[in-house]
């Protein structure tokens, strides 16, 4: 298995399930360092690859085990910045052509933020997108290149990601924004009462991947988030109060005050993934409420 991004936040959970599981792993880096345990880790390769560069890519999907792997899960990705459009979307348009041309499964990631956050009920897989921002605007793009080069390719739409108590490795940005603001280093830091998501938790995610990545029988979008649906505020409240801190601290605030357009109600309808996997992928109050 390839893994794109595999020093990322989700990369490194997929990295970390798939050696687990017995997967021979190529994992790709390029601008987040590698600690020293995904370093010693012997299970896996780590290898550069820029995914501005076509002749990189192929050259790593044609021969990464002397020959294709048999499935490339593709987390990689920018959120904004003059590469955005370049590696999120058209990047990934490449990996996909790439791997379809040796046969490989791909397991694409892609995020809740294509669709508008208008609706008043969870999104299914069949709703239309529609982002409202360049980085939902680029996902969206990346999704329909990836069908485009493979029909087969499951597009594998997610939510907030964050490690929780039994994740390893370091937490989320979202963990890490809350424990800020409450222990006074971002003081002034609000939580929107009015934007509602799924978050998942990552070691959750990762598995769902490899399971995905080693079935043929699922293929086009696929919601795979929590369980639960919770607006920004909530999420932090649960995340403060898991860690040991005062979640009354956690100050509420609305995204109604912010000008640029924001997806306002993106939670995920996940059963049809709940139907397909034998993953769990558990919702935030499961794994963040009291123990």
């Amino acid at each position: 298995m390839i893994v794109t991004g595999g020093s990322g936040f989700l990369g490194r959970s997929v990295v970390r399930v798939a050696a687990a599981q017995g997967w021979d792993v190529v994992a790709t880096h390029r601008t987040r360092p590698l600690g020293p345990a995904d370093r010693d880790d012997p299970r896996v390769r780590w290898v550069p690859l820029d995914l501005r560069e076509p002749d990189e890519i192929e050259g790593l999907v044609a021969s990464a085990f002397g020959g294709p792997p048999d499935a490339v899960v593709h987390t990689a990705y920018v959120e904004r910045g003059p590469d955005l459009d370049l590696v999120t979307h058209l990047g990934s348009a490449l990996v996909a052509r790439a791997a379809r041309r040796t046969g490989a499964r791909v397991v694409h990631v892609s995020t809740d933020v294509v669709f508008d956050g208008t609706t008043d009920r969870p999104y299914v897989e069949d709703d239309p997108r529609n982002p409202v921002h360049d980085y939902g605007r680029a996902k969206a793009a990346a999704e329909q290149a990836v069908h485009d080069a493979d029909p087969t390719a499951v597009l594998v739409r997610t939510s907030l990601i964050y490690r929780g108590r039994d994740g390893d490795g370091p937490r989320s940005k979202h963990e890490e924004d809350v424990l800020a603001a409450v222990d006074g280093r971002a003081p002034e830091t609000r939580f929107f009462t009015d934007e509602w998501r799924s978050p998942v938790q990552v070691t959750d995610l990762g598995a769902a991947l490899v399971e995905l990545a080693g079935r043929r029988d699922v293929h086009g979008p696929l919601h795979v988030a929590g369980a639960d649906d919770v607006n920004r505020f909530d999420f932090a409240c649960l995340i403060a109060a898991a860690n040991g801190m005062d979640a009354a601290l956690v100050r509420p605030g609305s995204s109604a005050a912010i000008t640029s357009p924001r997806p306002r109600n993106c939670p995920l309808d996940s059963s049809r993934a709940g139907s397909l996997l034998t993953t769990r992928v558990r919702g935030v109050h499961e794994v963040l409420g009291p123990s």
